[in-house]
C-alpha cells in the first residue's frame, strides 16, 4: 500500500529515510547504496532501489529483457548482497534474465499488476524460501522462469487459487493459500494446517 501511494518524485525523499533504518550489519553496503540509491533501467520507465538488502523495482511498465550480457543488468554488481526482491505495483512484465544469478535471494514478492514473466527471468537464483504472488488472475509464464533454482514455498491468495485449477504458479504448485475474513487474516499451509491471525473479529457466515 505504501508503494501505491507514492509518486515518483517522492522516492528521492524516502530513500534517505531508508538509509537511516538500515541494520548495523549492512553497514558495508551503506556506502554503495548512497551512490546507487536511485537508478533507471535504460530505455525504460522502471526504477529501482536497494535498502537493507532488499531490491525494490518500481514504476510503470515492463522490466526489459537482458538476453545478451548479464553485466547490463542494473543491479548485477550488488547481486550477492540482495536477499529479498519486491516487484512493486505498476510493473506489468518481468523480462528474460532480469534477475539472473541473485544467489542469496530468499524471498520474492510479485505484485498483482504483473501479467507476464519471460524465460529464465529468475535463473540461478539458488534457494527461494518463499515466493508470494499478490494477483488474483493467472499470468503468462514462459518456460523455465525459475531454471536452476530451488523453491521451498509459493504463496497465493484465495481468489487466485479459485481461478487457477491446481493452484499452480509458473508451473510450481502453491504450498500456501492466504486470505482475509473480516478484520483478521488466515493462511492455509501445505500440510492442511489453517492459521487465523491478526486483531479484531471475523465476519459472520450466515448464508
Amino acid at each position: 500500500n505504501m508503494l501505491k501511494s507514492l509518486s515518483k518524485n517522492s522516492w528521492a525523499d524516502i530513500s534517505s529515510n531508508y538509509s537511516s533504518k538500515r541494520r548495523k550489519d549492512a553497514a558495508p553496503l551503506h556506502i554503495q547504496q548512497r551512490q546507487q540509491r536511485l537508478k533507471e533501467i535504460p530505455a525504460s520507465e522502471i526504477q529501482w532501489i536497494i535498502t537493507e538488502r532488499k531490491l525494490i523495482v518500481y514504476g510503470e511498465g515492463e522490466i526489459l529483457n537482458f538476453f545478451e550480457k548479464s553485466e547490463d543488468i542494473p543491479w548485477i554488481k550488488q547481486s550477492k548482497t540482495i536477499e529479498e526482491i519486491n516487484i512493486a505495483e505498476g510493473i506489468t512484465k518481468i523480462g528474460s534474465k532480469a534477475f539472473v544469478g541473485l544467489i542469496n535471494a530468499k524471498e520474492l514478492t510479485i505484485s498483482s499488476t504483473v501479467k507476464t514473466i519471460e524465460q529464465d527471468a529468475f535463473q540461478n537464483t539458488n534457494n527461494f524460501d518463499v515466493i508470494e504472488f499478490k494477483g488474483n488472475e493467472i499470468i503468462t509464464c514462459s518456460n523455465n522462469v525459475f531454471s536452476n533454482s530451488t523453491i521451498f514455498g509459493v504463496k497465493v491468495n484465495l481468489e487466485y487459487a479459485k481461478s487457477n485449477q491446481g493452484n499452480y504458479f509458473c508451473g510450481i504448485r502453491a504450498s500456501n493459500i492466504y486470505g482475509k475474513t473480516g478484520e483478521v487474516e488466515w493462511i492455509l499451509l501445505s500440510g492442511n494446517e489453517l492459521i487465523i491471525y491478526g486483531n479484531g473479529t471475523m465476519k459472520d457466515f450466515n448464508e
